[in-house]
């Protein structure tokens, strides 16, 4: 029975995104010993740096 592939998830910091990894994701998955033993992934979600609320009558 073969074993099965584990899975490494990147995840972004704060005001990224998932690009961010695509340099490493590619030397990663050119590794035929690495890509045998894992599959990888990206996570993203929405961050801001910052939000104004130019609306100022308070509703």
């Amino acid at each position: 029975m073969t074993r099965p592939k584990g899975i490494v998830l990147f995840i972004h910091g704060f005001g990224s995104n998932a690009k961010c990894w695509t340099n490493l994701l590619t030397l990663l998955r050119a590794d035929d010993a690495v890509t045998g033993l894992y599959d990888f992934a990206t996570w993203e979600y929405p961050t801001k740096w910052l939000e104004l609320n130019l609306d100022l009558r308070g509703y």
